[in-house]
């Protein structure tokens, strides 16, 4: 089930990176990285285990880098360095907020 929501969001961002492609103005760019956005967001809403809030503000934030280089307002490597920096904090952050809290480490002398 978890691979087939990855593969609908592939499919719809590989179709609109190529929707992107067929325009010129920066407008029309912004309106299909919206309906982008849109479309994830209604298939994020069909699957209950998934977190909406949270996937949608990195999908939002993300959403939000590639029209500000759509628009030309940061340049296309400032933008792809801010998005990989996003993705690793992703990765790599400590308290991913899943499960229940871990006490902290105790040694045998703090009994």
């Amino acid at each position: 089930m978890n691979q087939q929501l990855w593969l609908y969001f592939l499919v719809v961002i590989l179709g609109g990176a190529i929707a992107k492609e067929l325009f010129v103005n920066p407008f029309m760019l912004v309106v299909i990285d919206l309906a982008i956005l849109l479309i994830l967001y209604l298939i994020l809403s069909r699957y209950p285990f998934v977190d909406i809030k949270k996937s949608m503000y990195f999908l939002s934030f993300l959403t939000f880098i590639t029209i500000l280089m759509d628009l030309n307002i940061v340049p296309g490597i400032l933008g792809y360095i801010i998005i990989l920096g996003l993705l690793l904090w992703m990765i790599f952050r400590r308290d991913s907020g899943n499960g229940p809290k871990r006490p902290p480490l105790r040694h045998k002398w703090h009994k």
